[in-house]
């Protein structure tokens, strides 16, 4: 009789990654991982993470400290990946503090951007709303797709 070892990749104390596949074809693995998880920050019910600045939510973190994080990248390849992201403008960064020494930059994803992207990748799915003409929504369909992503399943 043979004695079945459990997979540490279904254990829920590791950290597990989801992206999705069609977003990773278009905008990169890297990348698609990324703007899932500054997306989980930007939508978790958690009021404490991150700051409100313009009705949006924005998180910082160095690339390091991505790396740490995720566990699977370079700083480096994180750096070039937040740049791809910012130069398609799915994802918005500024530096928020009013004094001038404090140089963090801060992170938030334009939704207006994405919501095309996903459209064409899926047409039959609803699209994560504009958030400014029904937060409400926007929040439950942002919570939605990432309950969905995190499943597995394709958006």
């Amino acid at each position: 009789m043979s004695c079945l070892i459990p997979s540490r990749i279904l254990d829920p104390k590791n950290q597990i990654l989801t992206i999705s596949p069609h977003l990773a074809n278009n905008v990169g693995k890297v990348e698609a991982l990324l703007l899932q998880q500054l997306h989980y920050w930007v939508t978790s019910d958690n009021k404490l993470l991150g700051k409100m600045h313009e009705g949006k939510r924005w998180f910082y973190n160095s690339y390091e400290e991505w790396s740490k994080q995720l566990k699977i990248y370079s700083a480096r390849t994180i750096a070039r990946a937040v740049k791809n992201l910012e130069e398609l403008g799915f994802v918005l960064s500024d530096v928020l503090s009013p004094f001038k020494g404090n140089r963090t930059k801060w992170y938030t994803i334009d939704y207006k951007k994405v919501d095309p992207l996903l459209l064409s990748l899926n047409p039959q799915k609803p699209s994560i709303s504009d958030p400014e003409k029904c937060p409400d929504h926007a929040a439950k369909m942002a919570a939605s797709l990432q309950r969905l992503l995190q499943r597995g399943i394709q958006v």
